[in-house]
């Protein structure tokens, strides 16, 4: 029996073998067939025969191939050309005494990369400069590090990060992040799951509500990309951002009797009855927001601009929270970086320190105008920190007068035009 039994577990493993055997067998086709499509598929996206991201992929990763090496008449050149980003092209070996910056951040930095450009031409009408704008529309904060990480290669000497408004997006599965690197998952992807129509979006991207996770999520990201331009010998430059306080849409408000009513109050101009009733709303963030403009309009500036913050604290609705600015001043103490305090610069330029809703043009988005205001202050520090290197023999004494005819603000100080 004993011997019996050993030839049938013999037997067994035997079995058992062969069976890993017929199954590493069948794997191998499988893998021959993801390898030579892997390659081939590959090769068709490098050679833009084929494009395997989804638009909506692109939000949540940065581009699998932000830069292309491309050979001109003038040598050889960086490609930049991605959905949601400015094309350009630059040349791969940096041009003698002409300061390369790059731009980065969410769109608000890819508008504002123009008015820089401007703003230098101006300021330096006898100098050159390489302004490379890393702004790219609608990406997470993961997506936004990957592509400043990227831009990183080309060795500018300043890259300016003015990031913020999209902090709090949900970012995906971890898992997503790795099989997104396989071009034929992103094939599949795009081939199986069509983004959705525009009319099906929401309004506003969903941000997480918990201040504390964004601000230790953003706190991260601006240290990576710190490590990332000292490891490449370039110089940081770390922005806070404009804030629009202020910002209101019907669309977005809740139905919610108690807010309502008071802002019927509010109409009315019956600001003290309006706060009690909107102290009573289960809507905290739109309660601060309205309580503000019932402050503001008694001509409380100071605690309606409390209230203000407070609102956006709580719901940000695309825009910088407070805290992140006051995170973007700490880290530059820290990490002894240069900093351009957007948000205290326009506050300096408003009545009451609470910047107008006319200086945007949505919720964080700024109008012209704006723009040329925050365009200005940073080209200021730049050169004023010697970043960009020996200032121009001549510089024009009518420059700023130039930009001010063209960005003089209408800042106003009246209740916001929607109530």
């Amino acid at each position: 029996m004993i011997i019996h039994t050993g030839h049938r577990k013999r037997r067994l493993n035997l079995g058992k073998t062969s069976a890993r055997r017929r199954a590493i067998f069948a794997l191998i086709p499988l893998l021959v067939l993801a390898t030579a499509s892997t390659f081939a598929l590959s090769r068709l996206e490098k050679h833009k025969v084929i494009v395997t991201e989804r638009p909506d992929d692109s939000i949540l990763q940065a581009p699998i191939q932000l830069l292309q090496k491309i050979n001109t008449n003038a040598g050889e050149m960086y490609h930049l050309s991605v959905i949601n980003m400015d094309p350009a092209t630059f040349p791969v070996r940096k041009t003698p005494n002409v300061p390369r910056v790059v731009v980065s951040g969410e769109s608000f930095a890819r508008a504002l990369t123009y008015w820089i450009r401007a703003t230098l031409k101006a300021r330096c009408p006898t100098r050159r400069f390489e302004i490379i704008n890393g702004g790219a529309g609608g990406r997470t904060p993961k997506a936004l590090v990957g592509i400043t990480e990227d831009l990183l290669v080309i060795e500018p000497d300043v890259l300016v990060v003015a990031m913020g408004n999209n902090e709090g997006l949900h970012t995906g599965a971890k898992i997503n992040d790795v099989m997104h690197k396989w071009v034929v998952y992103r094939l599949l992807k795009r081939v199986l799951l069509p983004d959705p129509e525009f009319n099906e979006r929401p309004y506003l991207m969903m941000q997480d509500r918990d201040a504390d996770f964004a601000r230790i999520g953003f706190e991260k990201n601006l240290r990576l990309i710190i490590q990332a331009a000292r490891a490449r010998h370039t110089q940081t430059v770390l922005c806070t951002m404009p804030i629009n306080l202020r910002y209101f849409d019907s669309r977005l408000v809740p139905d919610e009797p108690l807010l309502q009513r008071g802002r019927e109050l509010y109409a009315q101009g019956r600001f003290r009855q309006a706060i009690e009733m909107l102290s009573n709303s289960p809507q905290q963030a739109w309660t601060a927001k309205f309580i503000g403009d019932c402050l503001f309009a008694s001509g409380e500036y100071s605690h309606a601009k409390t209230m203000y913050r407070i609102s956006v604290e709580i719901n940000p609705l695309g825009r910088t929270r407070p805290t992140l600015n006051e995170a973007v001043r700490r880290i530059c103490r820290e990490e002894k970086l240069p900093i351009v305090d957007l948000e205290r610069t326009l506050e300096e330029l408003s009545p009451h320190g609470i910047p107008a809703p006319t200086l945007f043009c949505d919720n964080c988005h700024m109008n012209w105008q704006g723009y040329a205001l925050m365009a200005r202050e940073i080209v200021r520090v730049m050169i004023s920190q010697g970043l960009l290197g020996a200032e121009a023999d001549e510089i024009p004494p009518n420059w700023q007068a130039v930009l001010d005819a063209a960005a003089r603000p209408n800042l106003c100080n009246g209740p916001p035009a929607d109530h």
